[in-house]
Parts: C-alpha cells; sequence; structure tokens
C-alpha cells in the first residue's frame, strides 16, 4: 500500500515537473518573442526619429537661407534708399 502511494507520488512530481518545464519553455520562448518585437521597434523608432530631424534641421536651413535672402534684399533696399535722399 505504502509503495503503490509513493509511486503514485513520484508518478504525480514528475508530471508536475513536466509541466512546470512546458510553463517555462512557453514563457522562455514568449520573453524572447517580446525582445525580437522590442528590438524590431526600437530600430523603426530611431530610423524614424533620426528621418524626423533630417526633415526639421531641413526646414530649419530653408528658412534660415530664406532669411538670409530677405535680409540681404532688405539691406540693398535701404542702401539705394539711402542714396536716393543724397539727391
Amino acid at each position: 500500500m505504502h509503495v503503490k502511494r509513493d509511486a503514485k507520488e513520484h508518478n504525480f512530481q514528475r508530471l508536475q515537473q513536466q509541466e512546470h518545464a512546458k510553463v517555462v519553455d512557453i514563457s522562455k520562448s514568449f520573453i524572447e518573442f517580446q525582445e525580437k518585437e522590442m528590438k524590431t521597434f526600437m530600430e523603426e523608432r530611431e530610423k524614424k526619429m533620426a528621418e524626423m530631424n533630417k526633415r526639421y534641421f531641413e526646414k530649419m536651413l530653408d528658412l534660415e537661407r530664406e532669411y538670409d535672402v530677405f535680409g540681404a534684399v532688405h539691406d540693398q533696399e535701404r542702401l539705394n534708399d539711402a542714396d536716393d535722399a543724397d539727391y
């Protein structure tokens, strides 16, 4: 009777260990999947952030160029007005 009970307990423990191992494997593979997805997400995020920053700085550079052109034209007009005032 004790031998039968011990055998059942041993079998139960073995089954528990197998189930635990399955859960660990499932958890491990889910974590690996999440890590891979997060890596992909971060790579895409970095790429998009770099593109966005590039567009931003290009726009700022265009605005600076427009400002420089406008300033040069405005300065030339002031010089012409000053020359006209001298006559």
